[in-house]
Formats: structure tokens, C-alpha cells, sequence
């Protein structure tokens, strides 16, 4: 059952799993009964996806749309830029993309680099847990020769988080910080691999094989991530302090006659039938911090924002708004 549900998992984020498999047919009674034993609400299909511990104060979506639609110029942002170093923090599994040529975050760094921005991405295996990702990206950090701003996806927000809150000292560069699709709340779909009584052999030999293990898929839990969100509430508030955040979060809502846009298509779908509007591997909601400015979007799933799908999303102009965004609140 768990090698199953690792295998659509692995297939939700491109590996070569078909896409009938990605579903299987006890997909709906298992996801209930496991959202229900950690507690996640589970609605009915249309229903409004209530409000969630983590919801940011301000919301900056018409301020996002406007910028976008105007299609700003890059001069004055890529020239305060250059006043920075750009770190970016993929999501797990995502080193494995670069063994299939699609290189998460490729189109941004591309521009950054051409426009003279000093930016990398920061290098750890993405399947491990958070403790030895925070130190790394706590490295890079402390290593930087300018204030710092990252720019992470989906687990990666969560490897960031766990370095401002474990490396105060070595982070202290970090002056701003945009988190992609972060699970800040969990992923129901970890919840569902991960709800057999344990990992089995041929499960672990897998994420081994991957270069992770069951740690870092159990970081992006429902559960774990409730519990962490609720025993450092006060830690995360005091990390965000003094630093512009800003979450991005988004939902696409099910098509039933449309084609397999994405390969998170049947998982986005899967979560919508559970009443959780979703980007085919976390809620909305889940995406964004208290305290923390925000911006929520239809129409983009997981993977669009960082690399290319049959979804059409211009990341360097979806970057650059951001960016955009976040200059404008940065202390001092």
C-alpha cells in the first residue's frame, strides 16, 4: 500500500509513474480517514476551504495582478537587485528534475544571471530532512558578501523557515524571503503515503535510492506540520520580525474534460473531490504565515512556478512581480 502511494506521489511530480495509476481507487476513503485522524478538515465538494492557522494579514493580490498586467519594466528593480544576494531553495525531490533536463527555478536564474544579479541556488539534497537543509542554506547566507533575499518552493519554505529558526545568528543577512507554494500547514498527500503503520522496505529503498528517506517526506506531513507550526508559533513570529515575507499561494480549480495539463492533474483533482481548493499537492491555505503578506492566484498548480508544464506561466514575469512586491517592503 505505502510503495503505491510513494509511486503516485513520485508520479505527481514527473517521475515516470502512468498517469492512471496516480489515483488509486481507495484514494478518497483512505485521504478522509487520514485527514480526519490529524485532525485536517475534510470538506464537501464546493465548500470554502476555512480558514487555517497561518493566515497572512495582508493580502497583496490586486497589488500582484495590477503589477503584472502593467508588466513593469525591469531597470529599477534589477539595479536595486544588484544590491543583493539571491539565494533560491527548490522543493524535495526537485534535484532529481535535473536528471531529467528540467532544472527547477532554470528560467530565473537564467534572467538574474544575464542581468548581472548575483543569485545561485542553493545546493543540499532535497529529499533530507530539514535540520541539515537549514544549515546549509544558513551557510549560504552567512557566506554572502550583501543582505540577502530567498526565494524558495514548496518543502524548500520549509527547509528556510527551519534556518531562520535554527541558525538565528548565521541568517541574519536574510533581509527578505519569498516562499512558493510553501506546506507550511502539510501536504495531505504526504499524509496518505505516509499513513500506513510504517514505510516498507521496498517504500524506503526507493526514497534511498532518491537520496532521502522517510524523514523529509514526514516533514511535509499534515500532521508533523501542525504540531510544528503550534509548538513555534512564538519562534516563527520572531523570526519574520524585521523581515518582508511574502507567501504565494495558488488553486486550480478541476476541469473534468481537460487534458492532462500537468501530471499533478489527477492529484489536484483528488483534493478538490475532498473539498480542499489545492495546487495538486497542498491546499492554498497552506501556503501562507501569519504575519506574512500574501498572494493568491487561480489557475496555477505546484509545479508551473518553477519550471515549464502544458500550463502557461511566464515564471520570469511571475518572479519579477514578486520581487517586485517584496522591495517595496523592506525594513528601512
Amino acid at each position: 500500500m505505502v510503495v503505491r502511494r510513494l509511486a503516485t506521489f513520485l508520479a505527481a511530480i514527473g517521475l515516470a509513474v502512468p498517469a492512471r495509476a496516480l489515483v488509486p481507487e481507495d484514494a478518497a476513503a483512505v485521504a478522509r480517514q487520514g485527514l480526519a485522524a490529524v485532525g485536517f478538515p475534510v470538506f464537501q465538494q464546493g465548500a470554502a476551504v476555512a480558514a487555517l492557522p497561518g493566515r497572512s494579514a495582508l493580502d497583496l493580490t490586486k497589488e500582484f495582478l495590477d503589477r503584472q498586467s502593467r508588466g513593469d519594466v525591469d531597470g529599477e528593480l534589477l539595479t536595486q537587485l544588484r544590491g543583493y544576494k539571491v539565494l533560491f531553495v527548490r522543493g524535495f525531490l526537485t534535484d532529481v528534475y535535473d536528471r531529467l533536463g528540467l532544472g527547477a527555478f532554470g528560467d530565473q536564474l537564467a534572467w538574474l544571471k544575464a542581468a548581472g544579479v548575483d543569485c545561485e541556488l542553493v545546493g543540499f539534497n532535497t529529499q533530507a530532512g530539514l535540520a541539515p537543509n537549514a544549515a546549509a542554506i544558513a551557510a549560504a547566507a552567512e557566506s554572502a558578501a550583501k543582505p540577502v533575499l530567498v526565494i524558495s518552493h514548496s518543502k524548500g519554505s520549509l527547509d528556510v523557515l527551519e534556518a531562520l529558526l535554527s541558525h538565528p545568528e548565521r541568517t541574519k543577512r536574510i533581509q527578505g524571503w519569498i516562499s512558493i507554494q510553501g506546506p507550511f500547514q502539510g501536504s495531505p498527500i504526504a499524509d496518505w503515503i505516509l499513513s500506513g503503520p510504517r514505510l516498507d522496505p521496498l517504500a524506503a529503498w526507493l526514497l534511498e535510492l532518491l537520496g532521502g528517506g522517510r524523514e523529509g517526506l514526514a516533514s511535509l506531513s499534515v500532521s508533523e506540520r501542525r504540531a510544528y507550526m503550534i509548538s513555534r508559533r512564538q519562534d516563527v513570529a520572531a523570526a519574520l520580525r524585521g523581515r518582508a515575507v511574502l507567501c504565494f499561494g495558488s488553486w486550480k480549480d478541476p476541469d473534468p474534460g481537460s487534458r492532462l495539463d500537468t501530471l499533478l492533474k489527477p492529484s489536484r483533482d483528488w483534493m478538490s473531490g475532498q473539498g480542499l481548493k489545492n495546487d495538486g499537492l497542498i491546499p492554498a491555505d497552506s501556503a501562507f504565515l501569519d504575519g506574512a503578506a500574501r498572494v493568491s492566484i487561480p489557475g496555477v498548480d505546484h509545479a508551473a512556478p518553477v519550471m515549464k508544464t502544458l500550463l502557461p506561466l511566464d515564471r520570469v514575469l511571475f518572479t519579477r512581480t514578486l520581487l517586485g512586491l517584496l522591495l517595496l517592503r523592506l525594513p528601512g
